[in-house]
């Protein structure tokens, strides 16, 4: 690797961590003119925390699509790659961003998760197995937000549950921060709460 490569690996590594103290400033300094190179130099997990701690910092300070940008062109680079769960990843943060305010893109975005979640192999937990659970977290989460029935949000809180045990905290996070959301969508107001504090 170039020392640029290693430099943007280690700006990347941190802003995660300035991201979740609510320094957004430092996210966008580290991150903000090295996300390209980031794209070729790291691995998924690095490349996907980057983008979310950059994509975040964009929408805590109300620049909501710049945060769609950036994971849209995640989930483009994912898919051109064949790396389905950063591709599921990255839809999912999208639904989060998309789902209340732009109905239509998150139609799409929850077709294209059923389309490649059935392709991939289920046998065991591995990154096959947790990017199948991710795509049927997403298609999910999306009926719980257009259903008025209780049955679509025990669904989601089904996977979710699943997720939470076997999974990494990011994903965990992720997972149980869509289940707020949904059942706030249902006035479970208590419910969204008790999530969010597993996501703490």
């Amino acid at each position: 690797r170039t020392k640029i490569e290693l430099a943007a690996v280690d700006h990347a590594t941190l802003a995660r961590l300035d991201y979740e103290r609510g320094r957004y400033d430092d996210v966008e300094l580290a991150l903000g003119g090295r996300i390209g190179v980031l794209e070729q130099a790291c691995t998924t997990d690095l490349m996907a925390s980057a983008t979310y701690a950059l994509a975040w910092s964009h929408a805590a300070r109300g620049k909501v699509a710049d945060a769609v940008a950036l994971f849209d062109r995640m989930r483009l680079i994912a898919a051109e790659r064949g790396w389905v769960r950063m591709e599921a990843l990255a839809i999912l943060e999208l639904l989060r961003l998309t789902a209340s305010a732009r109905p239509e893109q998150a139609d799409h975005l929850a077709k294209r998760l059923r389309a490649i979640g059935p392709s991939i192999a289920r046998k065991a937990f591995s990154t096959r197995w947790l990017g199948a659970r991710l795509c049927a977290l997403g298609a999910a989460f999306h009926r719980a937000m257009v259903s008025v029935s209780s049955d679509s949000t025990r669904a989601l809180a089904a996977i979710v549950d699943e997720i939470v045990e076997l999974a990494a905290p990011l994903e965990g996070v992720t997972a149980a921060l869509l289940l707020a959301q949904a059942l706030h969508e249902h006035g479970d107001k208590a419910g969204a709460l008790r999530a969010i504090g597993r996501a703490l």
